[in-house]
């Protein structure tokens, strides 16, 4: 798929980043300067992580990561390490959309406070998922990546499982791309079902430690591009995001069988 490379009248145009019903102040969401130094940890562990793995990256989209222009990854998600494996294989700093019931006991707490950069978003709508919309968007207009896990759980028992709308929802609002990636890791802990607890804990462990000096594959494919014209879309952002998932789900298949 070629890349259209824009001029930077075109590229502020094309980027809408205000037009969501979701008011921001400029209190909200900010990155600090005491955020840069807070990085430096979680970095250091991704790079650590990646030198005790066999990371094999294949991508067809390396132009969008080298330019720093904000992104939405939408990561197929069969185990704890995905998240991990992503901040290895990526020189850039990278926040994830994280399951909110994770925030709910120490352990997930620190890992995805402290090591992953994680937004507490959760699987119903409502006005519980506001706070990390507004971070989402606006760590988007300050050019970072945002991570999705557009599955919302763990799914191992097939290619890939239902796309819900959180990844294409931001990326409608926000006019950035979204960029499929898959993982394929060889060890995987028990399948601990949905709900977040010491079952989901135990699995995480045991994937982090037990793909160590194992090979863990990366695909990334071909970016969706959001393409709507702003004042059309409270009328068609349904059969969009229905669009747009239908778009990632394909391209997840196409990433499954080059994974192999």
């Amino acid at each position: 798929m070629p890349i259209i490379r824009q001029g930077q009248g075109d590229r502020d145009k094309s980027r809408v980043f205000f037009t969501y019903p979701l008011s921001l102040s400029s209190r909200d969401c900010l990155i600090r300067k005491s955020d840069l130094f807070q990085n430096i940890p979680k970095a250091l562990f991704s790079q650590f992580y990646r030198c005790l793995i066999k990371l094999k990256i294949n991508s067809v989209s390396s132009d969008y990561f080298a330019n720093h222009k904000p992104l939405i990854l939408a990561i197929n998600h069969k185990t704890g390490v995905d998240p991990i494996a992503v901040l290895a294989a990526f020189k850039r700093r990278i926040f994830f959309a994280t399951d909110g019931t994770w925030f709910n006991n120490w352990f997930g707490r620190f890992f995805f406070s402290k090591l992953c950069d994680g937004i507490p978003v959760y699987n119903k709508q409502g006005a519980e998922n506001i706070p990390g919309l507004k971070r989402c968007l606006e760590l988007l207009r300050q050019g970072f990546i945002v991570g999705f896990f557009p599955e919302g759980t763990l799914v191992r028992n097939k290619p890939i499982g239902q796309i819900r709308n959180g990844a294409a929802y931001l990326s409608l609002k926000s006019g950035v791309p979204i960029v499929p990636v898959y993982i394929k890791a060889q060890v995987m802990g028990p399948y601990p079902g949905e709900e977040v607890g010491s079952a989901s804990i135990y699995e995480g462990v045991i994937s982090v430690f037990g793909n160590l000096f194992h090979q863990i594959i990366i695909s990334i494919g071909e970016p969706v591009l959001p393409e709507t014209d702003q004042d059309q879309l409270p009328k068609v952002e349904s059969a969009l995001i229905k669009k747009i998932n239908q778009k990632l789900y394909d391209r997840f298949l196409k990433l499954v069988k080059e994974a192999k």
